[in-house]
């Protein structure tokens, strides 16, 4: 082949392989997006159009060091909360109890989570426990099970949970904090519409978010409330338990439990944009799903309401047969 045909087939193959990038540009595009949902009837986990709904709950109550004090509800908080994901809103779920929520277990997890994530996927980050705030950088931590007592290099930085949250391609993060100092990481809030219809869901789940929600500010918060549970965790276990929505967001539970609160505490739950983490005006939206449970609960309803033959009729069956 002489010079000028090996330039000119080179040419030829540039420029197709060119023409194929060009034709698959869009379907990367969506790809990195997600699937738009265009109708409500898509809004929901049947329809095949939902990416998987994750969540990582973590609990501590036992610490090891003596030195922080143990808590009384954040275990049972994470265990009642990480049942009601999985039953009513089809979450995937990771659970992190006291001895398992080390540092170490919660970045590894957390990475976990930011590589295996699809970009139609929503993720929860929930986190009961003890926390820190850095008066000097007015910083927040998580304090995990294995932390050292008043040694800020054992804790696990607030940062990091807002560079996971920009790194991670999911559609939405929702970040739940249930501990003291939990309020650093907020950007602007958003007020929601006077009129609610099907297409602020759709708008909001089609468009990327990133969230958090707190059981307060930059202040203590109370480890007790009712039914063993911190007084943050019982509103907002009960807010999702009594809905009857086929979704509900995250702003529209939080209009719900904060004013009661407020009300019978001295903690102010916040809930706003994650700043600097990528936020581009969603909202994490709750999608109610069929349990399991609800399905065996039926056929064991529909058992006990079938109609047994009495004696009189199992004897005469009985003749019938023997005559037979």
């Amino acid at each position: 082949m002489s010079c000028l045909s090996k330039i000119l087939w080179f040419k030829f193959t540039i420029t197709c392989l060119a023409f194929i990038g060009f034709l698959l540009l869009p379907y990367e595009i969506q790809a990195a997006r997600g699937v738009e949902i265009m109708k409500k009837e898509d809004l929901n986990h049947k329809s095949g159009k939902l990416g998987q709904y994750r969540a990582l709950v973590i609990g501590i109550d036992d610490y090891q060091d003596t030195k922080i004090p143990a808590l009384k509800t954040a275990v049972n908080d994470a265990k009642e909360l990480a049942n009601l994901l999985k039953s009513m809103y089809g979450f995937k779920v990771t659970l992190l109890l006291d001895r398992q929520a080390t540092r170490r277990a919660i970045i590894q997890t957390l990475r976990d989570l930011t590589v295996n994530t699809t970009p139609d996927e929503s993720v929860l980050i929930y986190y009961a426990g003890h926390g820190e705030i850095d008066q000097v950088l007015n910083d927040g931590w998580w304090v995990p099970v294995d932390a050292t007592g008043g040694d800020s290099s054992t804790y696990l930085d607030n940062t990091v949970i807002q560079k996971v949250m920009r790194s991670m391609k999911a559609r939405h993060i929702l970040l739940i904090s249930d501990s003291c100092y939990s309020g650093t990481l907020f950007g602007e809030a958003r007020s929601m519409p006077s009129l609610i219809e099907d297409r602020y869901y759709l708008n909001l789940y089609n468009e990327k978010s990133r969230w958090g929600m707190t059981s307060g500010n930059k202040t203590p918060v109370s480890d007790s409330g009712s039914e063993g549970h911190s007084i943050f965790a019982y509103q907002l276990i009960k807010a999702l338990k009594k809905n009857e929505n086929p979704y509900v967001t995250t702003q529209e539970i939080y209009s719900r439990i904060a004013p009661i609160i407020a009300n019978n505490s001295e903690q102010q739950p916040l809930c706003r944009p994650v700043r600097d983490a990528g936020d581009q005006g969603g909202g994490f939206v709750f999608v109610a799903a069929i349990t399991p449970s609800s399905t065996a609960n039926t056929s064991s309803d529909a058992k006990k309401s079938r109609p047994k033959p009495n004696s009189e009729e199992l004897m005469r069956q009985k003749d019938a047969l023997l005559k037979s």
